[in-house]
């Protein structure tokens, strides 16, 4: 396993990850970013739909450091 580099460094892009949290624990978790769709009002009086974050953050606890996962284990025939 590689060192413990902070929380900020960690991938955004739904990887999961180990993390070691503000409680002292060890967990796998990934960053979420949930959208949805939301109409505005034209100056012509037509709509236009855009996407809207509307949640993000890291699934469980607050993480402080993190660490890529390890390689799968080799599968044997």
């Amino acid at each position: 396993m590689s060192d413990w580099a902070t929380i900020e460094t960690a991938p955004k892009d739904g990887t999961k990850i180990i993390v070691w949290t503000v409680h002292g624990e060890y967990e796998m978790t990934s960053w979420f970013h949930l959208e949805h769709d939301v109409y505005e009002e034209t100056d012509s009086g037509l709509y236009r739909k855009r996407r809207q974050c509307y949640a993000e953050g890291w699934n469980g606890n607050i993480p402080v450091l993190w660490q890529p996962l390890p390689p799968p284990p080799e599968q044997s025939q």
